[in-house]
């Protein structure tokens, strides 16, 4: 479970409730506090403190985790301008490189809503137009099948939607990958191995993740610098990483998040200084989260 801020905020504004006043009464630090406001994992005594100050209920301040139930509901059922809509925008536009192309956040709606690209500057290159379909279509399979465990065949399986229909799909990196040889040899603990073959690396990886007992959002942020560390592929390895975030956040209940193109410099320093503060990313990432639940708290998808 998590704390919504958006409507922890509602809720001191209308007690008149500052929040000094709850770190007081709570008996909590600030430092703790925020920390708890951040976590993916609230223990319910914590949660049953601040809400017996606020003398509210548990699903008035925290995040509905039937997020998932919520988009494949939107999305068989062919709902327009709703969550699922601008989720799919929203993690589109972050996750491509368009803005070399002069598209915007509202023609890659447009695009979603219509499938029309004659209004779309000329200049873009119709490999981009494709992958932005494309990418709709990985998102709907990643809400498809966010409950499936995260192997190399649903990554594969990305990268081939990804791909489809571009100057990509024949490459025979596409046709020949994931063959794998068994290797226990590579993990984020020891990232020095002298394993050279992706592949391998990658598979190891994957153990690695599927073996944590609890995936919380550090250890899939983890997972996303180290895939995007062995870049298995020859292209957008870092879009792939972002959809398999998705996927696992929404498994695990947990926030999903996406990066605003005004953090692009940021978020490439971050895999920079990953050894030296790996806290740097994931607050990045934890800051995504805020938009995405602010984007959340617009349509009303929490009960």
């Amino acid at each position: 479970m998590r704390i919504n801020m958006a409507k922890l905020n509602l809720i001191l504004t209308k007690r008149s409730c500052k929040i000094t006043e709850l770190i007081n009464s709570v008996g909590i630090d600030a430092k703790t506090l925020s920390s708890i406001l951040l976590s993916d994992d609230i223990s319910p005594e914590k949660i049953h403190k601040i809400c017996n100050f606020l003398k509210c209920k548990t699903n008035e301040i925290s995040f509905d985790c039937g997020l998932l139930q919520t988009l494949k509901k939107e999305k068989d059922e062919c709902i327009e301008g709703k969550l699922y809509e601008a989720t799919q925008v929203k993690f589109t536009y972050s996750a491509l490189d368009v803005k070399n192309y002069g598209l915007t956040e509202n023609q890659i709606a447009h695009i979603f809503e219509t499938s029309n690209i004659a209004t779309l500057p000329i200049s873009t290159a119709i490999n981009t137009l494709v992958k932005i379909q494309n990418h709709f279509k990985c998102i709907d399979y990643v809400i498809d099948n966010a409950n499936k465990k995260l192997d190399e065949d649903f990554i594969k399986t990305l990268y081939f939607i990804l791909n489809e229909g571009t100057d990509s799909s024949d490459n025979s990196v596409i046709k020949e990958f994931f063959s794998y040889k068994k290797s226990n040899q590579f993990s984020p603990e020891t990232e020095n191995s002298k394993i050279n073959d992706n592949e391998n690396k990658l598979v190891s990886l994957l153990n690695c993740y599927n073996n944590l007992k609890t995936k919380n959002l550090g250890a899939i942020i983890k997972f996303l610098y180290y895939f995007v560390k062995i870049s298995p592929f020859d292209n957008y390895n870092d879009a792939i990483g972002r959809l398999i975030t998705l996927k696992e956040c929404l498994k695990n209940g947990i926030v999903p998040f996406y990066i605003d193109h005004k953090f692009d410099n940021e978020y490439k320093k971050c895999f920079k200084d990953w050894k030296s503060s790996s806290n740097i990313l994931i607050n990045l990432c934890k800051s995504g989260q805020e938009s995405y639940l602010l984007l959340l708290s617009q349509f009303k998808s929490n009960k």
